[in-house]
């Protein structure tokens, strides 16, 4: 059940997208992109007065959803209560129905419950952890080239947490593709040490450590594993808190043999929630694998970005100059990729879901943003060398150093 699905939904319809909308109010997960809340905030305020003004009861089911949602039976009361309020006034009908299309139409941030998800008790992060290594195999000796190389550039401050548990699960994801020997791992860490090569290193196929004691250069840490990769084969930027499904490398090696040189490779990245998180980790860890559709599981689905997967054949990567490596700490960089991608390539969407785990938000800072309106203000000409390992090992010239007085961001 996805908010804006439907641009004019009949009234069972109108009443269940009028009531997830309405209750994402009252959900302190909703701003899980501050920009993109910002932009729907008001449709979904205004859906919630026209819901609220139906009685003290209805308002009250509605608050307690969004606080704690999961619970099947007050939503079903919920969505009956509604309904019949919506099919009482038509003028309060049509006013939802406006909105919901407004939300369809320009909403980026669309929240999602299946039907089937319930709020039910999980493991803690640190249980979680342990069931993705005792899933988790050694990378075996390939006997192919590959078709796929997967580039995923991290930091993990500290074990044990949340980060941990989601780079853990975004490798396990991998590891269960289709076609295993054809797809090559290579994990990037970039910090002012080594923290995680002796638990990592056996589970990707290259580790490369990247010297980087100041703020997250997610451009370059992805560079620099593209030319660690050593190979000409298509390259997939992945963020290190997305889990694919077993058809994901199959679908972007098809994708780019049907004449595309550049792959959003899904439409709908659904942030999931902390219960809907440990159950993708349990699925993962089993051998389940993801669900294809979003089924079971809760969050919120960010539509029209450009960040989490992208892929792109190394001759384009190259002709661009790989990822923009002005961009640090929160940025804009793969919107920039992206765009620089499209000028110069074919580049397409598929359709498909790719999910992000949770995690502890990262703080946003001003110096960041500086530096990255900065980097948006001077566009940049394609080509160009990119992924120097030691950028941040030795003296730096001003194009390169780090702000006075920045600290460590983490990504």
């Amino acid at each position: 059940m996805t908010a804006g699905t439907q641009a004019a939904p009949d009234l069972a319809a109108a009443a269940r997208l009028t009531v997830l909308a309405a209750a994402s109010v009252h959900d302190p997960e909703a701003s899980v992109s501050p920009s993109l809340w910002t932009r729907v905030e008001p449709h979904y305020r205004a859906l919630e007065r026209l819901v609220a003004g139906v009685d003290g009861e209805v308002a009250a089911a509605l608050a307690a959803h969004g606080r704690g949602p999961g619970d099947r039976d007050r939503r079903a009361r919920l969505e009956t209560a509604v309904a019949a309020a919506l099919a009482a006034d038509p003028q309060r009908l049509r006013e939802a129905r406006r909105l919901l299309r407004l939300i369809a139409e320009f909403g980026r941030l669309l929240p999602h419950e299946s039907e089937t998800y319930r709020d039910t008790a999980f493991e803690p992060v640190e249980q979680q952890i342990q069931r993705l290594l005792g899933a988790m195999r050694p990378r075996p000796v390939h006997r192919h080239d590959p078709h796929l190389v997967v580039v995923v550039s991290y930091r993990v401050a500290q074990a044990g947490t949340d980060r941990m548990r989601n780079l853990l699960c975004c490798l396990n994801a991998l590891h269960a593709t289709h076609d295993p020997d054809r797809v090559r791992i290579v994990a990037v860490e970039q910090d002012d040490r080594p923290r995680t090569a002796e638990l990592v290193g056996p589970l990707v196929d290259r580790y490369v450590f990247a010297p980087n004691p100041g703020l997250f250069n997610y451009a370059w840490g992805r560079n620099v594993g593209v030319r660690a990769a050593a190979t000409d084969a298509p390259v997939c930027l992945l963020d290190a808190d997305m889990v694919v499904g077993p058809e994901f490398v199959a679908q972007c090696v098809e994708a780019l043999r049907d004449g595309a040189e550049a792959l959003l490779p899904y439409d709908r990245l659904l942030y999931l929630d902390a219960r809907s998180s440990a159950t993708v980790v349990a699925d993962v860890a089993t051998g389940r694998g993801v669900s294809a559709d979003g089924a079971g599981l809760r969050g919120y689905i960010m539509r029209e970005i450009y960040g989490g997967a992208i892929v792109a054949t190394r001759e384009l990567f190259d002709r661009v100059g790989g990822q923009d490596e002005r961009y640090r700490g929160w940025g804009d960089e793969d919107n920039e990729f992206y765009f620089m991608l499209r000028r110069n390539g074919v580049l397409r969407r598929s359709v498909g879901w790719l999910y992000h785990l949770d995690h502890a938000r990262p703080p946003m800072r001003d110096g960041t943003l500086r530096i990255n309106r900065a980097a948006m203000a001077v566009p940049r000409s394609p080509g160009g060398e990119y992924g120097d390992p030691a950028r941040y090992s030795r003296p730096a010239d001003p194009g390169t150093a780090h702000p006075p007085d920045e600290k460590d961001v983490v990504r």
